[in-house]
């Protein structure tokens, strides 16, 4: 089972503004710096944070580190500080690299409803403000730009349902350079509580797999959650367009433009079998997560594994 930590009695540093939920900086024993963030009640937002973080680091993309947590009572997460001690480097989030790119770009917009953040700025905004590989990148060969790192963040995405890829959930590390210039790298990709179904009652769960497993209609089946309009993500593809895509259709559209990089990322997925991505649900522990939310998630994985290999972006 993954361990749970009691940051309780840890050092606080100071709280975290960014986000809508409530979450502190604090030092483990060692003196090594953690964001804490707390899980809303009645929701699977510490343990969705733990399988996402498990299945990064098996496709190797760069990842924050994540365990759970305890504080008070509360459950959550812990996430080891990713950047370098090095002065004055800072976290940009998606939001100011698309404001540096394009000064028309609403920068101060909230997070949600927001068409402009389509893929084309997002990537046209990778390569042309020149952002490099993560530090210490060890993923495929074949991947050689921060544009193809995001293409498997994207399929990660649609791996697990991640609906929350705002443009403040993703972002590139700064770092100043004594000669007055800067180093840029994509940042690892971080916050995904919002998948694997995490939002729903256990009631809600068990009548969609129960849905799923007798061929009901579509709409009240696990495949109808995750084609519904609570499955879509924070991209869009046009920017007139008005709903943003499903997770799915966000990776398909980019693999049809990286070509390359969606077919490495997608290898590295099929070396992911379903027996291996298994025990990243059964490892947290009875207490954090339930039987249906384990049997929803493994169900949703599966699905959304299949879609990808099969090329087929679609539960057909």
């Amino acid at each position: 089972m993954f361990p749970v930590f009691d940051v309780s009695d840890w050092e606080r540093l100071n709280a975290e503004q960014m986000g809508t939920k409530p979450k502190f900086w604090c030092l483990d024993e060692a003196g090594a710096e953690f964001l804490f963030k707390e899980s809303r009640p009645h929701s699977g937002e510490h343990w969705s944070e733990k399988i996402a973080e498990q299945i990064a680091a098996a496709l190797r993309l760069p990842h924050a580190e994540i365990e759970l947590a305890i504080c008070g009572g509360r459950q959550g997460t812990i996430s080891r500080k990713f950047l370098p001690e090095t002065k004055n480097t800072i976290l940009a989030h998606g939001n100011e690299l698309l404001f540096e790119h394009d000064p028309m770009y609403p920068k101060n917009a909230p997070n949600f409803r927001l068409a402009q953040h389509t893929l084309n700025r997002i990537f046209d905004a990778l390569q042309k403000e020149q952002v490099q590989l993560p530090a210490d990148f060890r993923g495929p060969p074949a991947i050689q730009s921060a544009s193809d790192v995001f293409v498997g963040y994207l399929l990660l995405d649609a791996l697990i349902g991640n609906t929350d890829r705002h443009h403040a959930n993703w972002g590139v590390v700064v770092c100043p350079q004594e000669d007055g210039s800067r180093v840029v790298e994509l940042a690892p990709t971080f916050d995904h509580a919002s998948s694997l179904g995490r939002e729903l009652s256990d009631t809600k769960r068990q009548h969609k797999l129960n849905a799923q497993q007798n061929r009901d209609r579509e709409d009240q089946t696990v495949v109808g959650y995750l084609t519904s309009d609570k499955g879509r993500s924070r991209i869009y593809l046009h920017e007139h367009d008005e709903k943003p895509m499903h997770p799915m259709q966000a990776f398909q559209e980019t693999s049809e433009r990286f070509t390359r990089a969606a077919a490495a990322w997608t290898e590295e997925l099929s070396k992911l079998t379903t027996a291996q991505l298994e025990p990243f649900v059964r490892q947290i522990p009875a207490e954090q997560m339930s039987p249906p939310a384990r049997d929803f998630s493994l169900c949703l994985l599966n699905l959304n594994r299949d879609a990808l290999l099969n090329r087929t972006f679609s539960y057909a």
